[in-house]
């Protein structure tokens, strides 16, 4: 049996680009790769990790409770010891729908935990391990994603295409007040980027309070204050060739299976596109770039200089192990920052940590074969019961 992994092989149609444009040297910097010895069974594959990061700790819950237990776990790990630990959410009356609904994000702001699901927010108070309070609030605005703005505000977010019939706001945004334990400023926004929710993204960062947001067909970021006022954003015509393209994948209907299954077969050939985005801090933005027929994405770095986004460096990154190519332990692979199901974590610094599963030994070789060098080695875990989540840190050269 091999998991998802033996559909990765790589495809070697590439898309010409500027050569001008490309950096020659390496972006991405691996500085360790952990096992951090939390077993699990080959159904975490496909299982979401749903992460984020609060001084010094990263905290992540699975996505789905595949296991059917009557409790779930948020797991946290000290990025400084090393160590990690628990907490244990037991079924009650405040969290008897989380125990089985999906938990589709995370914030942690002080001694509070909050997990957003379908229906409700859920707000823990937290003493060591234990928790000592929990409170809800009702998602009735089918919010997806919530992240820490300060120590009493969180940014609520979603961006999905929403039949009309289910919801009239495919682009909202809001803030969840701790201490009032109610959401407010609620301000709908552009929704272009709506039919392209079905697939892999990350179009909004927070840094600091500073909010960024990319279209994805277009090359246009825009930055937002904590008021949700604009007050900057980066242009550029690195994206224009797409326009020749959207008008046939917008004819899809893309509120059925086959409709979304249209689209996702013609943009992974047509388009490029803006698929996540990093705030590193006030003057940096990393972009990732989707590419059509491609394997391989685009990093670009935007450096703001004198009161201007400049792009600073484009690198050309693959997401994982091509055939027939040398690799040591050593290797700057970007696999951890692609997809969906990986908790992708900014501590700052311009280092990442993913926590992603199952946890593998980087690869040493002189002529990879996924089959020999990966999937066998999986295979052999998968058999063996041995499968756990790791963790990977990375670090971002943005000169």
């Amino acid at each position: 049996m091999a998991l998802i992994y033996s559909g990765r092989r790589l495809l070697v149609v590439m898309t010409l680009l500027p050569i001008i444009l490309l950096s020659q040297g390496n972006q991405i910097i691996e500085l360790s790769n952990k096992n951090l010895k939390i077993k699990s069974n080959e159904t975490s594959s496909v299982n979401a990790i749903v992460s984020t990061c609060n001084s010094g700790i990263t905290y992540f819950i699975t996505k789905y409770n595949y296991n059917h237990t009557n409790y779930r776990q948020i797991y946290r790990y000290n990025e400084v010891s090393g160590l990690i630990d628990s907490i244990q959410i037991d079924n009650s009356k405040h969290t008897k729908n989380l125990i089985h609904d999906n938990v589709f994000s995370i914030a942690v702001a002080d001694s509070t935990i909050s997990l957003l699901t379908d229906k409700f927010i859920y707000l823990f108070e937290v003493l060591g391990n234990k928790i000592t309070n929990t409170s809800t609030i009702t998602n009735k605005y089918s919010f997806n994603q919530i992240r820490k703005l300060s120590n009493n505000e969180y940014f609520l977010y979603v961006n999905y295409n929403f039949h009309p019939a289910d919801s009239p706001h495919r682009h909202l945004w809001g803030k969840l007040l701790l201490k009032e334990r109610m959401i407010t400023d609620l301000k709908r926004m552009d929704e272009s980027n709506a039919i392209f929710s079905h697939f892999i993204h990350q179009w909004f960062s927070i840094y600091n309070g500073l909010i960024a947001y990319s279209l994805t067909t277009e090359y246009k970021i825009y930055f937002y204050d904590t008021n949700f006022s604009k007050i900057d954003s980066i242009c550029s015509n690195r994206l224009d060739s797409n326009q020749i393209y959207l008008n046939e994948i917008r004819s899809q209907n893309n509120y059925t299976k086959e409709g979304i299954n249209a689209m996702l077969q013609k943009d992974e050939v047509l388009l490029k596109r803006i698929q996540k985005i990093f705030l590193l801090d006030s003057t940096h933005l990393l972009v990732m770039i989707k590419l059509p027929s491609s394997p391989k994405c685009l990093f670009d770095i935007w450096l703001k200089v004198h009161d201007k986004w400049e792009l600073s460096t484009s690198t050309l990154v693959s997401n994982f192990y091509e055939a027939n190519q040398t690799y040591t332990n050593n290797h700057e692979l970007a696999e951890g920052f692609f997809g969906n199901v990986n908790g992708i974590v900014y501590n700052g610094n311009n280092e990442f940590t993913i926590v992603y599963f199952p946890f593998i030994d980087n690869i040493e070789t002189k002529s990879f074969d996924l089959d020999k060098d990966y999937n066998s080695k999986i295979n052999k875990m998968i058999k063996e019961k041995n499968l756990s989540y790791g963790v990977r840190k990375y670090k971002i050269k943005t000169d």
